[in-house]
Parts: structure tokens; sequence; C-alpha cells
């Protein structure tokens, strides 16, 4: 699994061609890091999937 942290955090599985995808909105005031256990879960599963920062959040 490929791993990028630029603005936002992506996870994409290797050796797969990925169809479906899936966009994780932080809340509440969470990290967008503090879903990364579960985005890896998701995408070791087969699909790509990008954490986004939420505006008005202090990060």
């Amino acid at each position: 699994m490929d791993v990028t942290d630029d603005n936002l955090i992506v996870f994409t599985p290797q050796n797969t061609t990925v169809t479906t995808g899936l966009i994780i909105y932080p809340g509440a005031k969470v990290e967008p890091e503090a879903y990364a256990p579960l985005a890896n879960d998701i995408s070791q599963a087969g699909y790509e999937v990008i954490i986004t920062p939420m505006p008005l959040y202090n990060y």
C-alpha cells in the first residue's frame, strides 16, 4: 500500500486495479490522522481511501 500525505492523506492499495474509492471527512475537530487505522484497513480490502482536511480546523 502506498500512503501519501500532501494536503490530503491518500491510501492506495498495491498490486490491484482500483475501481472504487472512499473519502473520509473528519468531524468534531478530530485530527485527520486519527482516521488512518480505519483508512488502512479499508485500503487493504482493495479500495483507495482519501482523508481530506476540513475547513475551520486548526491543524
